[in-house]
């Protein structure tokens, strides 16, 4: 038990081949464009490989709407150390990419809290270029595990057809620091692309959330993102939809597991 909780804490563990890897690439500020430019282009690639990873599995997960269209898909892989991964394949119909970015990547909380009920703020805290900004989100979790936040440098470009999005943790002093929540790490990606009247959409991330983050922690953030889609998809097309937050039990996560965990924590924390 020592190697692995000393491994945990020195971040001497394995790590996956992207720039969310600890420790993270270091940006002074936003007027060194250079060292921008070079991690959102490291992203981007990093984004490419993990999209052709051949390890992704569909997870057993049917679309509550399907009756009526909807098609989203979910995929896992295995971890890499700490680090996990998710990712969504769906469509949105009766739509266009600029409507999709303007809802799901709107640059304000209230907007972005129309589809998230986790997200419980958001800022953008710096602009480096046109197309490349830092931002810094704070977001919810369930009780007794604290909540997460991440600051992030994104980028936004076309290629080949395709509208990408797509984001990295970064070391970036003047990003909030807050005891509230912990620092969590991700790279995330997100493909849009018009095909005739609809929009096919494709999301990617590896996430390691850092500090005390039970077993069944994973199982919830996979659902929690399976939600986050459907009210996306809703929202973009105008329809109404109530945004709830993801209860454990929602995750067949029982009372009886939670205390278990719990109590894990403490012997680890006084052996």
């Amino acid at each position: 038990m020592w190697k692995y909780v000393t491994s945990a804490l020195t971040g001497q563990y394995e790590q996956p081949p992207y720039p969310c890897a600890e420790p993270w690439k270091k940006l002074e500020d936003v007027s060194d464009v250079a060292t921008a430019e070079k991690i959102s282009e490291e992203t981007y690639q990093a984004c490419q490989a993990m999209m052709h990873d051949p390890k992704w599995s569909m997870l057993s997960y049917v679309d509550p709407d399907q009756a009526d269209g909807g098609d989203i898909k979910l995929f896992s892989r295995p971890a890499i150390g700490l680090f996990h991964f998710i990712k969504g394949s769906f469509s949105i119909r009766d739509t266009t990419v600029q409507k999709c970015m303007s809802v799901m990547h709107a640059d304000n909380l209230p907007e972005r809290q129309k589809f998230s009920a986790e997200i419980v703020g958001y800022e953008k805290i710096g602009r480096v270029t046109p197309n490349i900004h830092l931002e810094f989100l704070t977001y919810w979790a369930p009780p007794p595990v604290a909540g997460r936040d991440f600051c992030f440098l994104v980028t936004r470009k076309e290629v080949d057809g395709s509208t990408w999005i797509y984001g990295t943790s970064v070391d970036y002093k003047q990003c909030p620091k807050t005891s509230a929540y912990v620092r969590s790490s991700s790279m995330w990606c997100w493909q849009l692309t018009q095909v005739g009247e609809h929009v096919l959409l494709q999301y990617y991330n590896c996430f390691n959330p850092r500090g005390w983050a039970p077993r069944f922690i994973i199982s919830w953030l996979k659902s929690s993102v399976a939600n986050e889609l459907r009210a996306a998809r809703a929202v973009v097309n105008g329809k109404a939809f109530t945004v709830e937050k993801t209860d454990l039990n929602d995750c067949g996560v029982s009372k009886e597991e939670i205390e278990a965990e719990i109590r894990n924590k403490d012997k680890e924390q006084h052996a």
